[in-house]
């Protein structure tokens, strides 16, 4: 019975280390099919490849993305600038952020520029979409503050251009209009659509909307 028993075991333990190197065999053959895919195919630093930007050690170590099709992603935006503080060291508010240091866009614009000037894909290749909610809302006011215009719109509708949904979070537009950033349609007659940059739909709440699209295959990305 003993040497039954441990015979049993030795064959078990020879049976996981199988396992195991088989598994580590397709991570590494996994690991160099990405490096093997036609990667960079462009980059996105004008005339300047990898090499002339950051070294030719950079770009024979360089792991590409697999080049997929259907890929999803939904980016939560809720901030609206990526710097906390001004150079004096007061809170940034939205009329005092700068017009290239908004919340998220900019990673949004990478994430397309890597898709279709380094990996090679096409439109139909991958979808994106924003959920802008809590401070982030700030990015999509028409008007930042009382005669001030959105210093982001053009950024904005460059991104809607490139095939990107922008949805604005109605809760989010609840707490604008009570704190006075936002006019009530009812008692202004100004309807939300007219106090934002153009082209913005609308979910009930940001944050459920994240959480659906997911359910319909969409990765979360957060800047």
């Amino acid at each position: 019975m003993k040497f039954k028993l441990i015979k049993i075991l030795t064959s078990v333990t020879a049976a996981l280390f199988v396992l195991g190197s088989t598994g580590t065999a397709y991570a590494d053959r996994d690991e160099h099919s990405h490096r093997g895919q036609e990667c960079p195919v462009g980059t996105p630093y004008g005339a300047n490849s990898f090499t002339t930007m950051f070294g030719p050690e950079v770009e024979a170590t360089l792991r590409c993305n697999k080049k997929r099709k259907h890929v999803r992603l939904v980016v939560q935006v809720n901030e609206y600038c990526r710097d906390a503080h001004d150079s004096t060291g007061a809170p940034i508010k939205p009329t005092t952020c700068a017009a290239n240091r908004a919340f998220a866009l900019g990673n949004m614009q990478n994430m397309i520029n890597d898709y279709k000037k380094t990996h090679g894909m096409d439109d139909d290749d991958f979808k994106m979409v924003a959920v802008v909610h809590s401070n982030g809302g700030h990015l999509l006011r028409k008007n930042i503050g009382p005669g001030i215009p959105n210093p982001w719109a053009a950024q904005i509708q460059s991104l809607m251009d490139q095939g990107v949904k922008f949805y604005f979070c109605l809760n989010t537009g609840a707490g604008f209009i009570n704190g006075g950033a936002f006019k009530q349609y009812g008692a202004s007659g100004i309807p939300l659509q007219d106090q934002m940059v153009p082209g913005v739909d609308f979910v009930p709440a940001g944050l459920n909307a994240i959480a659906d699209f997911q359910a319909q295959g969409y990765t979360y990305v957060q800047p």
